[in-house]
């Protein structure tokens, strides 16, 4: 039997191109709400959910969605370059910003590593995934490109997240039509407005210096748009152009564009904290699939979000007019998915279409060291959950 190497001798060069690899992944806005630290053997990944949207993060639900993906790209990262990633989700109730803890156990056996075909293929394209919020071809995805992306966020599902895929153009129309409401919702609050605004970065130099935020050449927009955006910017203008209804046009127009696609997918968990993770981890194992395979995805959170703040009370920013709007899409996501999971945290729409315009620039990720004993993945944990 092969001698486990000292978990504390992974090489800091490959360490940090496993976080590396793992901070690449999406965030609500670009907000790469985590930090890192290493305590031996062990790394420790912290939520930041401050950095999250204050509205659309109802319950850290986003931020934990994030993570989910983040963990998943990092024991994507970590099998590739040969070592077992095991990994303690909320592994200490006292510590609620801690969202998982990892081990990296020795992997590399006589005849290779631990990394499998499908993880190496996934491996592969986490460089080159992200948002394509372009118009996409509505060419159909053949049955094997389905069955792929199915498999590649599998083991998942018998954790409590569960996909729909749906093809159907009405109903494909009719889930677009859901996405956007948020849209529309997000051009009329004041509230929304100036959040959506604050996340904004308008030009290049500005996404290099902050490493973050939503940057304006990742939402695509035609010449006109442009101007058009940067006269929303001011909020007494556009509550008078809302009467002319610029509003409900550019949720219209978001529409047709988000229903120019081969499928659309929704996410169905449960509303534990550790399903939110789940759920994030299923996400960018397909995400990361459909990027292999040449499809380009937008994630689709908004709508999902609101919902779960207002129907449980949060409601401060929003009208009764926008909560019943809400309500409404909402309920045509879950009747048109027809999953029975108790929430739906997302949609992800699907299909052929160039290359992006730009992409968001991410930060390099912050080892910091810690110099206090960290103990172990505990198997015992309440509310934790032990994966490899």
């Amino acid at each position: 039997m092969t001698a486990a190497r000292d978990p504390r001798r992974v090489p800091e060069p490959v360490l940090r191109q496993i976080l590396e690899a793992g901070a690449m992944a999406p965030s609500g806005g670009n907000s790469q709400p985590w930090r890192f630290e290493r305590h031996g053997d062990a790394l420790t990944i912290w939520m930041l959910a401050e950095r999250d949207h204050p509205v659309l993060n109802f319950r850290r639900r986003g931020t934990l969605l994030a993570h989910g993906m983040l963990i998943e790209s990092i024991a994507i990262a970590t099998r590739h370059h040969g070592y077992r990633p095991i990994i303690d989700l909320l592994p200490d109730p006292a510590l609620p910003a801690l969202s998982a803890r990892v081990r990296f156990e020795d992997g590399l056996e006589a005849g290779g590593g631990v990394e499998s075909v499908l993880d190496a293929e996934l491996h592969a394209a986490i460089g080159r995934r992200c948002t394509n919020r372009k118009p996409y071809r509505r060419d159909s995805l053949t049955p094997a490109q389905v069955k792929s992306l199915a498999k590649a966020c599998g083991s998942h599902t018998s954790q409590g997240v569960d996909f729909a895929f749906i093809s159907d153009r009405a109903a494909i129309e009719r889930l677009a039509r859901a996405a956007s409401a948020s849209d529309r919702i997000m051009f009329e609050n004041r509230a929304l407005h100036s959040l959506f605004f604050d996340e904004l970065v308008w030009s290049a130099a500005d996404a290099r210096r902050r490493q973050a935020g939503l940057q304006v050449d990742t939402l695509e927009l035609q010449p006109a748009q442009r101007i058009a955006l940067r006269i929303f910017r001011y909020f007494p203008l556009l509550r008078l152009l809302n009467r002319f209804g610029a509003a409900r046009s550019l949720s219209r127009h978001n529409a047709l564009t988000y229903a120019d696609c081969a499928m659309y997918l929704a996410v169905g968990c449960g509303t534990r904290e550790v399903d939110l993770i789940r759920a994030g981890q299923a996400i960018l194992r397909l995400w990361l699939m459909a990027t292999a395979q040449g499809l380009s995805l937008q994630l689709q959170t908004g709508t999902c979000f609101l919902q779960q703040g207002a129907a449980d009370g949060n409601r401060a920013e929003l009208t009764p007019f926008h909560i019943g709007q809400i309500a409404a899409a909402y309920e045509d996501i879950r009747s048109t998915s027809a999953l029975e999971s108790t929430l739906i945290p997302a949609l992800c729409r699907i299909g052929y279409s160039s290359e992006p315009g730009a992409r968001s620039i991410k930060r390099n990720p912050e080892i910091r060291r810690s110099t206090t004993a960290c103990e172990g993945p505990s198997t015992a944990s309440a509310g934790g959950s032990k994966e490899t």
